[in-house]
This record gives structure tokens, sequence and C-alpha cells, in this order.
């Protein structure tokens, strides 16, 4: 029972932090979802942050990068997906992609394109 509890915990803390941080970009249309992704190892969450008319990094970069270093410091993220339409995607998976990533030194590739979800997993 205790890492059931805790689990629930896990579940419930990081759903709040992560509406509490991205308010702004619900009100102005994104849906942000969280589900359990099975791990036998670790307890993983992978949060989804969708606009289907699409949004583009400039028009979230002031929203999201303050999140995404909070999220860093609060939790370990294991990865983060930026998706395209017609399948493609930029993953950032490794410790030194996250960095890149919190630092802001991956804008220059995220810059010009139209995304309509980002995928984020992590574990406590």
């Amino acid at each position: 029972m205790r890492y059931i509890k805790l689990f629930e915990s896990f579940e419930d803390d990081l759903l709040e932090f992560t509406q509490v941080h991205l308010a702004y970009l619900v009100d102005d249309g994104f849906e942000i979802n969280q589900h359990l992704t099975h791990n036998y190892f670790s307890e993983r969450k992978k949060i989804s942050i969708v606009k289907r008319s699409g949004f583009s990094w400039e028009e979230i970069t002031d929203r999201f990068s303050p999140y995404i270093y909070m999220l860093n410091k609060e939790y370990n993220i294991l990865e983060v997906v930026f998706h395209q339409s017609g399948g493609r995607q930029h993953q950032y998976d490794t410790r030194k992609d996250i960095e890149e990533l919190v630092s802001g030194e991956a804008d220059q590739y995220l810059t010009n394109k139209i995304y309509w979800m980002i995928t984020i997993i992590v574990k406590k």
C-alpha cells in the first residue's frame, strides 16, 4: 500500500505542477493530458501538450521554457519529443539533449516549424 500511495502522490503532484506552470497555454487552447507508461523498473508518466490546430516554438517558448526548466529541477526528464504533422519529430532523449533544451541552446532547431504536440516522459 505504501508504494501505491507514493505513486498516487507522484501522479497528482505532476499533474498539478504541469497545470499550474502551463495555465496560460491552456487558456490559449492547448490540452494537457497525463498517462502512465508501463515499465517494470520504475514508474513513469507521459505528459502530452496538444494543440490540434498547430503551434510554433515562438508561440510557446515564453511559457514552455520556464516550465521545462522547473520540471527538470523537480523530476527526472527522460524524453521530450516535439511532433510535427506528417510524422516528423524532434526528440531530446539524452541528458545532453535535455540540458540543451532547458538552457535554450536547442531553440535554433525548433524555430520556424509548426508542431501539434509535445510529449514529455518523466520519473520521480
